[in-house]
Order: C-alpha cells, then structure tokens, then sequence
C-alpha cells in the first residue's frame, strides 16, 4: 500500500504519472494512442461493471473499475 507522501515522491522523482483525468494522464505518456488506450479502458470498465472478464478471464473479485 502507497500512501499520498509515497506518491507525490514518486511523481516529483519522474518515476510516476500524474493527472486528474485519463485523459491527462494518457497525454503524458510519449508514443501513447490515447484513442486506442481509451477505448481499452472503456471496455475495461465494462466488464468490471458486469462482473465478469469474457475477454482475459481475470476473476471478479479482482475487477475494478478505472
């Protein structure tokens, strides 16, 4: 478990990404599709909402959504 201080290291070191939208964050990531990595979210999101993982199988008690 990270706390706040752990994280706000982290992200003033450059060894972690910060936004307060995906879509902040996706835009600091070089060479990153942000259509494509939403898209893949979007459908993350889904099946977590559903409960279930059709796509990769992940068990239910570990989906959560982003």
């Amino acid at each position: 478990m990270r706390t706040d201080s752990d994280i706000e290291t982290a992200v003033e070191e450059g060894r972690c990404l910060k936004g307060d939208t995906i879509d902040e964050l996706l835009a600091q990531i070089e060479g990153m599709d942000v259509d494509a990595a939403k898209a893949s979210i979007e459908r993350y999101n889904e099946l977590a909402k559903n409960g279930e993982d059709t796509d990769f199988f992940k068990s239910s008690k570990r989906l959560f959504p982003l």
